[in-house]
């Protein structure tokens, strides 16, 4: 379990490491959250003065993961627009709850046009990973009037969508 020091010393590790055109950054806050770590970081000149024409431009917080000390840059746009459903889709596999089922709009044309058997041979093709057995149960949920359930649908994603907004690690797990 990273602690709130720990957290610090590795973000401050990594401002070493990552010093460019000499403008030298420094920790200049830390947020505890259900992910781990909110660092802020600004210059120093802009922490010491509070010169907001100081303040350090384009990035956001770090994350620093609670359990195994992985940093992650959060960018400032998915700061703002809810980055911990791009970092738990991302890093953990975590669909997000919003985001609809890509398949089961075909699946319900083939199911209506041509049946249930062309429906599981037309699921298996943009679906490789379900098995017969997970293809049937799916299309029959369809066919009872139902959704596939979710476990099923999850198989049927891509590990990672197109993200605006991806979520770099920079380093970790600390070891």
């Amino acid at each position: 379990m990273i602690t709130e020091q720990g957290a610090v010393e590795l973000v401050e590790a990594l401002l070493v490491k990552e010093r460019q055109g000499g403008t030298e950054v420094a920790v200049d806050g830390v947020q505890e959250h259900a992910l781990g770590w909110l660092v802020h970081c600004d210059t120093v000149e802009c922490i010491r003065t509070r010169d907001p024409r100081k303040k350090l431009v384009g990035g956001g917080p770090y994350l620093v993961d609670k359990d195994d000390g992985s940093v992650y840059l959060l960018p400032l746009q998915a700061v703002a627009d809810g980055w911990e459903k791009h970092f738990l889709w991302q890093y953990r596999g975590v669909r997000p709850p919003d985001l609809p089922d890509p398949l089961a709009p075909a699946v319900r044309a083939v199911l209506r046009a041509d049946g249930p058997t062309a429906a599981v041979r037309h699921l298996r093709r943009q679906a490789p990973v379900l098995g017969i057995g997970q293809a049937t149960a799916y299309v029959r949920a369809m066919a009872d009037g139902g959704d596939p359930p979710q476990a099923l649908v999850d198989l049927t994603w891509n590990p990672a969508p197109a993200d605006p907004f991806p979520v770099p690690r920079l380093s970790g797990p600390a070891g």
